[in-house]
């Protein structure tokens, strides 16, 4: 039995401390059998030695589940927060930047006669407005896999001709690899099954407005908003 404490009391750290607690075990007691032997069995020594291992092997094993549990905690997060994105963490910094897009484009406007910049080019038109000195703003989609898209539509348009400017979309994400302009069908949507298996449209969009909206619905329901101010309902 003392062996078998000193052996299992060294294994501790190795076993989350549950040898260890064994080996304790089998120390104690056979530290008893050996007082009650009357000298008929000897290793005292070594079965107090158990002991002591067995108590150091437990404290040691419990620091390394720890250490281990504290391990796998930061690489989860790291996962979730760098490779994969907490989706609170990717619609907080979608909005900001697209709310600081509108606000350039917005400068645009009060300099060219109330215009938004003309579809194809407002990468380069608004730079000069967008105060983006590290170039972080227009540089976050791409390492997503995503680019920054204006609504073809309203491009080149003066703001107070669009009649629902609330309602009608200015910037969106969009697909990798597409155009500067597009559509609803370039739209960048993160699905999931419902219920109902259908899919729910999950992102974000910037309005003519100057507001910003996250959104959850089915794809189906992605013609809510204005695509083309031309073909805007009139307001009741």
């Amino acid at each position: 039995m003392a062996v078998a404490s000193l052996v299992c009391g060294l294994a501790g750290p190795c076993t989350g401390g549950l040898s260890a607690l064994v080996g304790l075990v089998l120390g104690m007691v056979g530290a008893g059998r050996i007082d009650r032997s009357a000298g008929a069995l000897r290793g005292k020594g070594l079965a107090v030695g158990g002991v002591i291992a067995s108590v150091i092997g437990m404290i040691l094993g419990i620091l390394v589940l720890g250490a281990a549990a504290g391990l796998f905690f930061l690489a989860y997060r790291v996962e979730n927060l760098i490779v994969n994105p907490h989706p609170a963490t990717w619609n907080e910094e979608a909005v900001a930047n697209l709310q600081t897009l509108s606000k350039a484009a917005f400068g645009y406007a009060s300099l060219n006669d109330g215009c938004l910049p003309p579809a194809d080019t407002w990468p380069t038109d608004l730079a000069p407005y967008l105060r983006d000195d590290t170039g972080q703003v227009m540089a976050w989609p791409a390492s997503r896999g995503i680019v920054y898209a204006m609504n073809r539509s309203v491009g080149g348009m003066k703001l107070n001709d669009i009649p629902q400017p609330d309602r009608t979309v200015l910037f969106f994400f969009a697909k990798g690899g597409s155009p500067p302009a597009g559509g609803q069908d370039e739209i960048v949507w993160r699905g999931e099954p419902a219920e109902s298996n259908s899919i729910i449209i999950k992102g974000v969009i910037c309005f003519v407005d100057g507001h910003t909206e996250e959104f959850a619905f089915r794809q189906s329901e992605l013609d809510k908003f204005i695509w083309d101010p031309n073909e805007a309902p009139s307001k009741p």
